[in-house]
């Protein structure tokens, strides 16, 4: 499947390059996605990049009032 990280701030919504992952890999993705808040209370950014090939690191402030979202643009079932 081909899915997206979006990170949706106060300053924006940062849309993540798309990546072609497997079912084991996106259910890691959702265990690790439950560590997001954690991060900002530990001091530690989100970095990723972006749907244009820049690089985005989010600082640890911004991410306490953020929302991620892990976007599924195209199942492994689907036809082109």
């Amino acid at each position: 499947m081909i899915i997206s990280i979006e990170v949706h701030t106060k300053i924006g919504v940062f849309k993540g390059e798309p990546l072609n992952v497997n079912e084991e890999q996106y259910a890691g993705l959702l265990t690790l996605s439950k560590d997001f808040y954690k991060q900002s209370k530990e001091g530690v950014g989100f970095e990723t990049r972006l749907e244009d090939g820049s690089f985005c690191v989010i600082a640890p402030e911004i991410l306490k009032e953020s929302v991620m979202v892990l976007k599924k643009i195209k199942d492994k079932d689907e036809k082109n």
